[in-house]
């Protein structure tokens, strides 16, 4: 069965960010993929490159970025290690278990430049004003309240901040969450005050 997955970026009706167009860089290919994923995340990570969604989306060194939904932190670690020490990552979650696993991690690779921040359904308590990008990597579909969380999550992005999603097509999403359409996405973004800046699709299908 091929698996479908879409990018999808919001930009923020206010503050006017600059248009966004992400670009394919391959000369920043993670090196150390070894030392960074755990042996339960290599399924997952030939359906979703990290790497790739980086690349995507254009993450470089030194950007701030918020992971909404980073769960045991198979996106977070590599993230942390493309952004360098002079970057920084806030990972979320509001599952306990997850970060504690994910404070673990962090300390065993020794990566200096993650937080981890405790989050609410509605509201990931990213810092106000810090982030280039907050990134949801197959977590938006499972969102209780999607609406409040992308308001709440307005006031963390700086000037011509974005919000990048990966999601799965309708027809290849978890049986019991939301199945998601451009359209419906779209109408959602725009109640939140952000627009439907980009869709790429075709990037991570994969053979099940």
């Amino acid at each position: 069965m091929l698996l479908k997955f879409a990018l999808l970026i919001l930009t923020a009706f206010n503050p006017a960010p600059a248009f966004f167009s992400p670009q394919a860089n391959t000369s920043q290919a993670i090196p150390s993929v070894d030392r960074l994923t755990d042996s339960f995340e290599q399924r997952a990570n030939e359906d979703i490159s990290p790497a790739l969604v980086m690349d995507l989306v254009g993450v470089k060194p030194g950007m701030v970025i918020g992971e909404v939904g980073a769960g045991r932190g198979r996106v977070t670690v590599h993230l942390a290690d493309r952004v360098g020490e002079k970057g920084k990552i806030y990972a979320n979650d509001i599952d306990t278990s997850s970060l504690e696993y994910l404070r673990s991690r962090i300390k065993r690779l020794e990566l200096t430049n993650v937080e981890v921040v405790d989050g609410l359904v509605d509201d990931a308590r990213l810092p106000a004003g810090a982030l280039d990008m907050i990134l949801m990597v197959m977590v938006y579909h499972h969102l209780d309240k999607p609406i409040p969380m992308l308001r709440n999550l307005l006031p963390c992005l700086k000037p011509g901040g974005v919000v990048a999603m990966v999601e799965p097509s309708p027809a290849h999403t978890e049986r019991g969450m939301r199945d998601l359409t451009r359209q419906q996405v779209a109408e959602e973004a725009a109640e939140a005050g952000y627009k439907l800046e980009t869709v790429i699709e075709g990037k991570f299908e994969h053979e099940n």
